[in-house]
């Protein structure tokens, strides 16, 4: 697994350095949203969350910024198990409700564009 290789966490925060620039405005929150699992795969013993987690951890270190400002989610559930959470659309519309107006998403686990991240 690369989610804590240096070169990888390096990439990801150009990257969003390099697109937050483009933006016309400055996100309170930037929200990393990775592709979520299903709840007992977790509890099975399954690491990628906490892979998750630390790859959001190293990206706030490198980028400077602390918890409130660069928050992990997870995306794509279907069926009627829990998935991992928090759940990106309900953290979302809770950043909403509690007045935040400028977010920005990235997609740290999503090596390539794909229909879930267009």
């Amino acid at each position: 697994p690369y989610y804590d290789e240096p070169v990888y966490i390096e990439a990801l925060a150009h990257s969003i350095e390099r697109h937050l620039e483009t933006l016309d405005f400055e996100p309170k929150v930037v929200i990393a949203s990775y592709h979520g699992i299903p709840k007992p795969y977790f509890e099975k013993g399954d690491p990628y969350h906490c892979h998750c987690l630390k790859t959001t951890r190293l990206l706030r270190e490198r980028l400077g910024w602390d918890e409130k400002k660069l928050i992990t989610t997870f995306q794509s559930r279907f069926g009627a198990q829990e998935w991992l959470q928090p759940y990106t659309d309900v953290t979302v519309e809770k950043l909403a409700k509690d007045g935040v107006k400028s977010i920005a998403v990235v997609n740290p686990g999503f090596s390539v564009d794909c229909i879930e991240t267009l």
